[in-house]
């Protein structure tokens, strides 16, 4: 930026806003790019066995913004496997259930939740392709100014 004066400033905000408006193809082209890495990394952890899962990874255009992430249940599963959960391990026989005396039920048995540690396939993608990003966009809103 180097301009003096008000309408040298003028000029180069509308310049930025232009460039502004140039740069939503750039994100997206990025969008698609993070989508088809998370992918891949998460097939690569195995996370692919459930059918639409991987797939339920997608890219969703906004007005000003565009989301990359999991589409709406039943893909919601890889959310957890980004964070890791604690999974309820009730394999090992049954659960008995008995009355009390005001005849209300009382689970007993032993069901422990065992922790599945996190699988991560979004934020690699993210990390992979962000310094990237940063530079073309940051080339996109500076040029011409």
């Amino acid at each position: 930026m180097n301009s003096f004066g008000f309408e040298g400033i003028v000029q180069d905000f509308s310049q930025f806003e232009e460039n502004a408006n140039q740069a939503q193809p750039e994100v997206r082209k990025y969008a698609i790019k993070m989508r088809d890495q998370a992918r891949s990394i998460a097939k690569s952890k195995g996370l692919a066995k459930s059918g639409a899962g991987v797939s339920g990874i997608e890219v969703e255009d906004k007005i000003n913004e565009v989301l990359v992430g999991w589409s709406q249940r039943p893909n919601f599963h890889l959310y957890f496997h980004e964070l890791g959960f604690h999974a309820l391990d009730n394999r090992r026989g049954k659960i008995r259930v008995r009355r009390n005396n005001d005849n209300r039920s009382r689970i007993y048995g032993s069901a422990k939740a065992t922790y599945v540690g996190p699988k991560p396939h979004m934020r690699p993608a993210f990390d992979q392709l962000e310094p990237e990003f940063y530079n073309t966009i940051q080339n996109t809103l500076e040029k011409g100014v």
